[in-house]
């Protein structure tokens, strides 16, 4: 074990770094997870980035309510900069030796923290590690779906050297990829190898953001898996991926991220025969124009489709309630 790798005490400060962009609706559920934890020694850095509606005076009230435990932080003239620049300039000013991103609509079950930092204890080897959680559709009482807990897809309960994880998750291969909401990494992981793409993930292609940042961790860092469930991941209709499918967009943003992991490759002189295989069946898509002019047909597709299907649906929502309140008119008379 390096010196590096090992944690200084028993009992170390975590940095839980959430950023926030008009999140009145979630944010203060999420902070309320935080302050649950049984695991009591960390500090929460909320991150306004450049949000226009009640969140910002939300969570400026949680950093006077906790000024010890809670801080909050604005880019300069309040600007709108991104999750990554918000990330970075977050751990930037954090002191924890481990790292713990939680974003603003998602929630931890309280032995979130405690869980991680045992196992970082047990594993000082590991650069990170990560747990299943859960899709949570019951938070919506209109869902449509259950909830369902999802494993991370690589090996489970042991420490997976590098570069191992890109051979079983997305975005390479078919295994479930962490929720960002549901790992912790090592402050020295995040410094020395994971700093988030600033500038580069933005508009139609940010949902890949988190994506950069774990092949980053995969390629340089062991990883440990757990397969216990500790954060309840809000699934919504208003999601960047959802949004990304809806519009057509995803085929795109997909060959701009894979074009940013080979020059990352390259730049690191990075050569591994399973990568190289998973990377080319990654990319078969974009390489043979038969394929590639499907895709982009689908696109063009659900960028079109979309609008009109959404009107209907927006059509059939307020005459289903029209008929509700004509039943309920009835009732009431009869």
């Amino acid at each position: 074990m390096s010196i590096e790798q090992g944690m200084n005490n028993n009992n170390p400060l975590v940095s839980v770094i959430t950023p926030f962009l008009n999140g009145e609706k979630f944010l203060a559920e999420t902070v309320e997870s935080v302050l649950r934890q049984t695991y009591t020694h960390w500090e929460l850095f909320l991150v306004d980035d450049g949000s226009t509606d009640g969140s910002t005076q939300m969570a400026k009230s949680y950093a006077a309510s906790y000024p010890d435990k809670i801080f909050y932080l604005e880019h300069k003239d309040h600007a709108n900069l991104g999750v990554c620049a918000s990330r970075n300039m977050a751990i930037e000013q954090s002191k924890g030796e481990l790292i713990a991103p939680l974003d603003s609509d998602d929630v931890w079950y309280p032995e979130k923290l405690q869980t991680q930092v045992e196992i970082f204890r047990h594993y000082p080897e590991a650069g990170m590690t990560s747990c299943a959680y859960e899709y949570w559709y019951s938070w919506n009482n209109n869902a449509t779906k259950k909830d369902v807990i999802v494993p991370v897809g690589g090996p489970q309960n042991i420490v997976v050297s590098p570069p191992v994880m890109l051979t079983y998750l997305y975005p390479l291969s078919d295994g479930d990829a962490p929720s960002p909401s549901g790992i912790m990494i090592r402050r020295f992981v995040y410094e020395k190898y994971a700093r988030f793409e600033a500038g580069v993930f933005v508009g139609d292609y940010q949902f890949y953001e988190d994506q950069a940042f774990f092949c980053k961790i995969y390629f340089n860092t062991p990883v440990f898996i757990s397969p216990k469930c500790h954060v309840r991941y809000r699934q919504s209709s208003g999601s960047l991926v959802a949004v990304a499918y809806k519009e057509g967009k995803y085929y795109d943003a997909r060959r701009f991220f894979l074009v940013w992991l080979k020059d990352y490759m390259k730049t690191q002189g990075i050569k591994n025969k399973e990568v190289a295989r998973a990377y080319r069946r990654a990319w078969a898509p974009y390489s043979n124009i038969l394929v590639r002019a499907y895709y982009e047909m689908k696109g063009w597709a659900y960028k079109f489709s979309y609008p009109v299907l959404k009107l209907i649906r927006k059509k059939d929502q307020l005459h289903n309630s029209g008929n509700a309140k004509m039943n309920e008119t009835m009732k009431a008379t009869f």
